[in-house]
């Protein structure tokens, strides 16, 4: 039997981003529901996210993955689905205790930069679609009705 990968969509930063649900990448089993949430995350918990999806990987290969802003965005959105609240706090803690000068300190500090871009335009996006009175996609009236 053929499996499908049933994308994930998710609004990172104001950007459409696809990504893999972790239980459905290769699931063969039918799929009879879709489920959208709201998460409120900060900027640490965006760094920590995406420190612990880089976990493992060389300078060269962290470099590269933080210059592709949809990659970053997929892997955000994969990672926040699927360690969910208690992996974010775990990887926050874990983070917080790497050693001064570490690699592991070291990839957070490059990290930094990049969630804090993606944030800054996030809430450039936010100011546009407030000074253009877009309504939100949630609050428009074909969803609430």
């Amino acid at each position: 039997m053929a499996t499908t990968t049933h994308m994930g969509h998710a609004l990172m930063a104001g950007v459409a981003t696809e990504f893999i649900p972790t239980h459905r990448q290769d699931n063969d089993t039918r799929v009879v529901m879709n489920l959208g949430l709201v998460v409120p995350v900060s900027v640490e918990d965006l760094v920590a996210v995406l420190w612990a999806a880089t976990k493992g990987e060389g300078r060269d290969d962290v470099a590269a993955a933080l210059a592709d802003t949809a990659y970053i965005r997929g892997a955000m959105a994969e990672m926040l689905f699927g360690i969910g609240g208690d992996g974010m706090e775990a990887a926050r803690i874990e983070l917080d205790a790497a050693k001064p000068g570490s690699w592991d300190t070291e990839r957070a500090e490059m990290i930094r930069p990049i969630v804090a871009e993606l944030v800054a335009a996030h809430a450039a996006a936010r100011r546009t679609r407030t000074a253009r009175q877009v309504p939100h996609p949630r609050t428009s009236d074909e969803v609430t009705q």
